[in-house]
């Protein structure tokens, strides 16, 4: 048996609940052809009207079609646990960094509705005139957000950067497997099982994983010139 991915088409969706969503995708899927008593599987993120267990899109499909299993995305469910762990002070300030420019913006240009610059695209060069205004209206709290990161410095941030790294190297592949249209759950299973194992592990020989990300994080410190400090 060959498992395929197709897109099928754009559906206007007039009524949002779980049952206006369920009735629209019956019908687009009636419309096209598709013998819905064969249908086997549903996948939806976690969002309520989708996964609801009783007034949900799956549950209102699986009524009328039993055989058609819910599976929340895996893919997503794993993005949401790494978005969780993101949550952690000091990882979040690692990515985060925006923030300080965002808050200096705030500070200092009152009633200003845009809070962060954009990048300049390649094709649309008319925009550009329109984004270099904006840096330069931008220009002080720029300046001020790039003197507080100086200030406070960024060599534990680098750590926790390359901490997390470190970690997301093994997460990502298994994000990019699990949203393939041939994947196999005993791989899937297998793989979960690994990185576990290798968390574990990561945990049990903490001092030595720790001096390593160490060693990598001062020579990113190194490169951009910061000074080692104790914290």
């Amino acid at each position: 048996m060959e498992i395929r991915e197709d897109f099928l088409t754009f559906v206007p969706v007039h009524d949002v609940t779980g049952l206006g969503l369920a009735n629209t995708l019956q019908n687009t899927l009636e419309k096209l052809g598709f013998d819905l008593n064969k249908l086997r599987g549903q996948g939806y993120d976690g969002a309520a009207a989708m996964r609801g267990s009783f007034r949900g899109v799956q549950a209102i499909i699986k009524e009328k079609y039993p055989k058609a299993l819910y599976t929340h995305y895996v893919s997503h469910s794993l993005n949401l646990c790494l978005s969780d762990a993101a949550k952690i002070q000091d990882i979040r300030n690692a990515f985060g960094r925006t923030t300080i420019l965002k808050n200096k913006i705030l500070e200092i240009k009152l009633n200003v509705q845009a809070t962060k610059l954009k990048s300049l695209g390649e094709t649309r060069w008319v925009l550009r005139h329109k984004l270099v205004l904006l840096f330069k209206e931008f220009l002080e709290p720029f300046v001020a957000a790039l003197e507080q990161l100086q200030t406070e410095g960024t060599h534990g941030t680098d750590l926790t950067r390359t901490n997390a790294v470190n970690i997301s190297r093994y997460t990502y592949n298994l994000s990019q497997y699990l949203q393939k249209s041939n994947l196999d759950l005993a791989t899937v299973l297998k793989q979960i099982e690994t990185i576990t194992l290798k968390f574990q592990k990561m945990r049990e020989n903490c001092s030595a994983v720790f001096g390593d990300i160490y060693k990598e994080a001062k020579a990113i410190a190194t490169l951009l010139n910061v000074e080692e400090k104790k914290p």
